[in-house]
């Protein structure tokens, strides 16, 4: 055999010999085609790594998702350090379900703490109440029995012809919110009709007590104005002499803070008659004030012309149906032994099992100076203490 076809032989049997061995290792290992595959195990067949090392993906030679050799997946970083890790904005098109949950419409995330998953959350019935009432949903029953003060005026005044005359009564010295008001009213007025009675509470809330009733008849005599009354006042017949419904509810009070000025407004809108304002007596009910437990304190020394700016924050596990509470006061005296001066409330309130939280916000300026207690209390029937979550930060500035 020439020499030059016995080199193209041998040649040949080689490339023969190599391509034999290749199709060999292609069908125990068979590559991934770039326009498909079929019948694949993925028990067997996979993308990734056999041995301790990451796994890497990248576009333009560089790279964009790195899987660790433990299981985290980083998208844009190479050093993941949760199951899921991205560097970059993340757009997500459809549902977010921590926990498998999709929640409702409305609701909101609350963190649950580190490490834990947020749970979906209403929001509150109310956040955050008058900072100067106890919250209502937490406090005890209407007390019915006795009123928590009774104020009167007892100075006579004149009603002139077609004129309003304002009649003040005072109220102080109340804990606790209103949950009742009466007002018992004596008036000698020669033409009922010709008046309209109106009271009005310390917050400017507006009770229509009568207007225009009693035609021809005279006088308003211990009439009592009540909403647990069985007769409406008009349908009532002058002096009026008893208990009547006003016209409309003096409900408009409850919840609010008795002290202060209350205003009796009497107008005489027709002419011809005049008459005289006699007495008029405001009985206050309350709700059983609520019990409060001691948290913690923040002691501030005060200088001259310094304002103090509190703010509180307050979450908890709810155990039972009545939400939570909290209140700030300042004290002269440290601890639990003493409350001092009410600077504020606040309240949440959700079903059994779910996260309360509020805030209060208070400035407490002309203070003398000294060291002052600023302290934190929570609603006696809050859930379990373990659970909960608060701060009280306190501030300083120069007026």
């Amino acid at each position: 055999m020439n020499g030059r076809y016995w080199l193209l032989a041998v040649m040949y049997g080689v490339c023969l010999k190599i391509y034999g061995q290749a199709e060999i290792q292609n069908t125990s290992k068979p590559w991934w085609g770039t326009i498909g595959n079929a019948g694949t195990n993925p028990v067997n067949n996979f993308i990734g790594t056999t041995d301790a090392q990451d796994f890497a993906v990248r576009t333009q030679n560089t790279e964009r998702i790195r899987v660790l050799a433990a299981g985290n997946v980083g998208i844009g970083i190479a050093t993941p350090t949760e199951r899921l890790h991205v560097s970059g904005n993340l757009r997500i098109d459809n549902a977010f379900m921590p926990g498998n949950q999709p929640g409702t419409a409305g609701q909101v995330l609350t963190s649950t703490g580190p490490g834990t998953a947020p749970v979906w959350k209403s929001f509150p019935s109310y956040a955050l109440t008058d900072n100067d009432n106890v919250p209502q949903n937490l406090l005890g029953p209407c007390n019915l029995s006795t009123p928590a003060g009774t104020f009167s005026n007892n100075t006579a005044q004149s009603i002139p012809d077609v004129s309003t005359i304002n009649v003040p009564i005072t109220v102080s010295g109340i804990t606790g919110n209103v949950c009742k008001v009466t007002i018992t009213i004596n008036i000698n007025h020669t033409w009922d009709a010709d008046l309209d009675i109106f009271l009005i509470g310390p917050g400017g809330q507006v009770c229509e007590l009568t207007t225009d009733n009693g035609g021809s008849g005279d006088n308003y005599s211990n009439t009592t104005f009540d909403d647990a009354a069985p007769t409406s006042i008009t349908t009532g017949i002058a002096p009026f002499t008893g208990t009547f419904l006003p016209e409309t509810p003096l409900s408009v009070f409850n919840n609010v803070n008795p002290n202060g000025t209350w205003t009796l407004q009497i107008t005489d809108d027709l002419a011809g008659d005049v008459g005289t304002f006699l007495s008029a007596t405001i009985r206050i009910f309350t709700n059983t004030p609520g019990s409060f437990t001691y948290v913690g304190e923040v002691p501030v020394q005060v200088f001259a012309n310094e304002t103090v700016i509190i703010q509180a924050n307050y979450s908890n596990r709810l155990n039972g149906p009545h939400g939570v509470a909290v209140r700030i006061s300042r004290d002269a005296a440290s601890g639990s032994g003493t409350v001092g001066t009410v600077l504020g409330y606040c309240a949440d309130s959700a079903p059994a099992g779910s996260y309360c939280a509020c805030g209060v916000s208070e400035r407490d300026a002309g203070l003398t100076p000294g060291t002052y207690y600023y302290k934190l209390w929570e609603f006696a029937s809050s859930p379990v203490p373990g659970t909960r979550n608060y701060s009280l930060v306190i501030h300083k500035e120069t007026n």
